[in-house]
């Protein structure tokens, strides 16, 4: 009995990092499903967007581009 500690990147899947890697993608494809407003505002440079307007469901407020997520090779290896 005793201590394991486990470091995750809790932002493999954000689009707060370089445009090319993978996490960026799967971020954006996720931002433009679940939250489209708010990724056509991203894309087309908008400046001072409120992320969460016309969002009515609270489950879906975590859809904004400063979140991030684990991704599916990280929440693999901590399953098995």
């Amino acid at each position: 009995p005793g201590w394991c500690f486990v470091m995750l990147n809790a932002y493999a899947v954000s689009m707060e990092q370089d445009a090319s890697l993978p996490g960026y993608a799967a971020a954006s494809a996720l931002l433009a499903e679940r939250n489209p407003r708010c990724y056509a505002a991203i894309k087309s440079g908008a400046k001072g967007v409120n992320f969460f307007e016309g969002i009515e469901d609270e489950a879906k407020m975590r859809y904004v581009p400063f979140n991030g997520g684990l991704g599916s090779e990280q929440l693999s290896w901590l399953r098995s």
